[in-house]
C-alpha cells in the first residue's frame, strides 16, 4: 500500500510540470524568429546591447530565437486560459467566435508590449551615436542600453 501511494505521489509530481509549460509550435518559432530579426535590427546587431535589451536572457539570434519561440508559446496558452475564462458563459458556435476573439484581443496586447520595446530599442541605437550625450543620460555601464529602453518604454507610457 505504501508503495502504491508513494507512486501516485510520484507520478502526480512528474505530471504537473509537463502541463504547466506550453511546448513551441512552429508558428510560435516563426514569430519569434520575425521578433528576433526586428531585435537584431533595432539594436544595431550589438551582442551587448542584445544582452542589455533581453535583460541577460540572451546575446544572439539563436539563443533569441530559442527564448521568444518559449515566451510565444507561454503567451499564446495565457491568452487561450483568458479567453476561455472571458467566454465561459456563451455556448456552441458564439462561444467558439468569443474565444477566438477574446483570444486574438489578449495576444495582440501582449505583442504590443513587445513592439513598444523594440521601438525603445531603435530610438537607443539612435541615441548612442552621440555617445557623449548618451553617457550623461543613461551611463557608461554595461546596463546603461538596457537604462535607456526602459526610459523609452515607460516614457511611452507602455
Amino acid at each position: 500500500m505504501k508503495k502504491t501511494g508513494f507512486g501516485l505521489v510520484l507520478a502526480a509530481m512528474l505530471a504537473v510540470p509537463g502541463a504547466v509549460t506550453a511546448e513551441p509550435t512552429k508558428q510560435d518559432t516563426k514569430a519569434a524568429s520575425a521578433e528576433c530579426h526586428a531585435i537584431v535590427e533595432a539594436t544595431g546587431g550589438s551582442k551587448q546591447n542584445m544582452a542589455a535589451f533581453s535583460n541577460g536572457e540572451f546575446k544572439t539570434f539563436g539563443a533569441c530565437v530559442s527564448f521568444k519561440s518559449r515566451e510565444e508559446a507561454r503567451e499564446r496558452k495565457a491568452a487561450r486560459k483568458a479567453a476561455r475564462e472571458a467566454c465561459e458563459d456563451a455556448r456552441g458556435e458564439a462561444r467558439r467566435d468569443c474565444v477566438r476573439s477574446e483570444k486574438a484581443e489578449v495576444k495582440a496586447k501582449k505583442d504590443a508590449k513587445d513592439d513598444a520595446r523594440i521601438e525603445a530599442a531603435e530610438s537607443c541605437t539612435e541615441q548612442q551615436k552621440d555617445a557623449e550625450t548618451f553617457g550623461e543620460t543613461y551611463g557608461t555601464g554595461k546596463n546603461a542600453y538596457g537604462k535607456c529602453v526602459s526610459a523609452e518604454v515607460k516614457k511611452d507610457g507602455s
